[in-house]
């Protein structure tokens, strides 16, 4: 296949199967799902297959202590067959029933490194989470955008698709062990003259 789904998961609860259902109700169906799981205690690990078939899916565990966003990222790619590596979280719901499909739909041009989009707030948010997440994604970030130079925030992997053959150029650096290895990604890969797309 030649698209990987890699979720990132620890102890998700009852939001994983509202992931997974709308990942089993994408448009487009040809996907893999590498589940990189952070030591779960809670049957997170699991679940999955109770919406795809074995053949789908792989779950790679992390050793115990190793956790880093950078090092579960580039863990769940070296496990992907895909060209594409579509990031998200286990409690990143994808917003519509087209997610997979837009998102891909962005690299028909061969200077496109990847595409994300902005987070919307989950369900149970509160007010201000929703006014926040909504102020922030929908009328700052609400249309469809370009970037060649980085910012803050671009190309976060709560929703983020990667061409899979510059990740092997240059894996997620693991010395962002608190975060912004997905900007700092975005940054090499703009400064060699692709744009990351932000898609809505």
């Amino acid at each position: 296949m030649d698209t990987s789904v890699v979720i990132r998961t620890k102890n998700e609860g009852p939001i994983f199967k509202n992931v997974l259902e709308m990942l089993r109700a994408q448009t487009l169906q040809e996907f893999e799902i590498v589940q990189v799981d952070d030591n779960s205690s809670d049957g997170t690990e699991s679940l999955v297959y109770n919406y795809f078939s074995e053949d789908r899916v792989k779950v790679v565990r992390i050793p115990e202590g190793k956790f880093s966003h950078p090092f579960s990222c580039n863990l769940g790619a070296k496990s992907a067959s895909g060209k594409w590596l579509v990031y998200i979280n286990g409690h990143s719901i994808p917003a519509t029933n087209s997610w997979l499909a837009d998102g891909l739909s962005n690299f028909s041009d061969d200077k496109v490194a990847g595409v994300f989009a902005w987070n919307l707030p989950n369900p149970d948010a509160n007010r201000v989470e929703r006014f926040l997440y909504n102020f922030y994604s929908k009328t700052l970030h609400g249309k469809r955008e370009v970037y060649k130079k980085v910012q803050m925030g671009v190309l976060g992997t709560t929703s983020a698709i990667l061409r899979k053959d510059l990740w092997e150029q240059y894996p997620f650096n693991e010395s962002f062990g608190l975060g912004g290895e997905d900007t700092d990604w975005a940054k090499y890969w703009m400064d060699e003259g692709y744009i990351v797309i932000q898609d809505p």
